[in-house]
């Protein structure tokens, strides 16, 4: 594309467009290269999306950690914008699309670290009083380095002091929690199902479940016998404790799950210790 101006901003190159919104590179007034996530034009009048939009950004600027990309600067008015920091890496998803392997045996231990950061991250969002409701691995960043970034907070809110109805469904299906597809109170432990739906595909390239769209998902969950299948189905080399950290979060009943990230952070740090990796 031919370089545009954004605000201070002079837009490079086109990223991607996903969600509400489209990402670009950019380069500030100094000439420091960072992403610049904008609203796409068709939702600017569109008053419940931009409000969404903005509130997302505006959560994303209050987390400050290593594993959650930064945001530098918000714009509002009819076409919102962020300044981020800018990311070079593909999205878990991708890396798991063209063929890392962290499914095979001498890598489970790398997927257990991308697991904790992940975790780390989503434990700095609750303990700042939010929660994400949008985790998946397309969500999830991968640098060169191979640290986690996460990233599109666009469903985030706060966490209420108990669980409630949420206004609308939304999100990934395999990856929205049963209470959320059954219109049922909802607090941050649809985050931890999440998580243990991305875990488990991490550590097994499958879902938990077999689904093709929303409808097969909700089938599923209102199905009173459901049990998923453990992970061991697809990778016995899996190391016990995970197989129990996974099931447990995403167990159908949220309150059968951990009640907290703390709580689950605590059972990989022991595992971890357990198997010598840390």
């Amino acid at each position: 594309m031919k370089s545009s101006r954004l605000g201070h901003y002079i837009l490079q190159q086109h990223l991607r467009t996903g969600g509400m919104a489209e990402v670009y590179v950019a380069t500030d007034p100094a000439g420091k290269q960072v992403a610049i996530r904008r609203l796409m034009p068709r939702y600017g009048w569109h008053l419940f999306r931009r409000r969404q939009f903005m509130r997302g950004l505006r959560i994303q600027e209050k987390l400050a950690h290593p594993n959650i990309v930064r945001v530098y600067e918000t714009v509002g008015g009819w076409a919102p914008y962020a300044v981020m920091e800018y990311v070079e890496g593909v999205n878990l998803r991708h890396a798991m699309n063209r063929g890392d392997q962290f499914v095979s045996k001498d890598m489970i231990e790398q997927a257990v670290q991308l697991l904790d950061m992940i975790l780390n991250a989503l434990h700095h969002i609750h303990q700042s009083g939010y929660m994400h409701l949008d985790l998946k691995p397309e969500n999830i960043l991968l640098n060169h380095n191979g640290e986690v970034k996460l990233l599109d907070f666009d469903l985030a809110r706060a966490i209420p002091s108990e669980p409630k109805y949420l206004p609308a469904l939304e999100g990934t299906p395999n990856y929205v929690s049963p209470e959320q597809f059954l219109r049922e109170p909802t607090d941050q432990r649809a985050d931890l199902f999440a998580l243990g739906v991305t875990a488990y595909e991490l550590f097994t390239g499958q879902k938990p479940v077999q689904a093709r769209n929303a409808a097969e998902v909700r089938r599923a969950y209102t199905d009173f016998n459901v049990r998923f299948p453990s992970p061991e189905k697809y990778n016995s080399a899996l190391p016990q404790p995970f197989v129990q950290i996974i099931m447990k979060c995403i167990e159908k009943k949220a309150d059968s799950r951990y009640p907290s990230t703390a709580m689950i952070l605590k059972d990989v740090r022991a595992a971890k210790r357990t198997l010598g990796w840390e």
